[in-house]
């Protein structure tokens, strides 16, 4: 019931989800952080190749990360400063590349490369808030249902049973 009432209607209203966003659009915001390169590889002299050619070309990334298979893994984001995948502590500024970092899971390591720094806090385009946005529309629609099932199931307490088990 949740599914076809809520879930499903919700992720299928992308006019409902829209309107709600431009609505709501002060809501969603991203905090101060990075736009960063995450980089994964199976091993950490890997990752120190991987950032001697960063550093030769950034640029074309894309280019030359296939290279490596599948022992390497490359994604942009953008991060907000509490939110970095890795824990040692990050220089905001462009450019800068931190230390390949275990991950104690798999024994992979991870870096990343800052391509932009993100001072101020920033209204969130649809396509970047729209997990949020899903996530508060299905509120909203969870509440008109349950209105709507209260209306229609109205609950009627019979006084005289309920004293008795008091």
């Amino acid at each position: 019931a949740m599914d076809k009432n809520v879930w499903a209607k919700a992720n299928a209203d992308s006019a409902g989800l829209s309107n709600y966003y431009n609505t709501h659009k002060s809501k969603y915001n991203w905090a101060p952080g990075i736009s960063a390169l995450v980089i994964t590889s199976t091993s950490e002299a890997t990752a120190n190749e991987v950032i001697d050619s960063l550093k030769a070309n950034a640029a074309n990334w894309r280019s030359w990360v296939g290279n490596y298979g599948n022992a390497v893994i490359a994604d942009s984001n953008r991060f907000e400063n509490n939110q970095l995948p890795i824990t040692q502590k990050i220089d905001n500024k462009k450019g800068y590349i931190s230390k390949p970092e275990k991950n104690n899971t798999d024994g992979s390591y991870t870096f990343i490369y800052v391509t932009a720094v993100h001072d101020k806090t920033e209204t969130r385009v649809f396509e970047d808030a729209r997990g949020m946005v899903t996530n508060d529309y299905q509120q909203v629609l969870e509440q008109k249902w349950i209105d709507e099932l209260k209306k229609k199931y109205p609950v009627k307490v019979n006084e005289a049973v309920w004293a008795t088990v008091k």
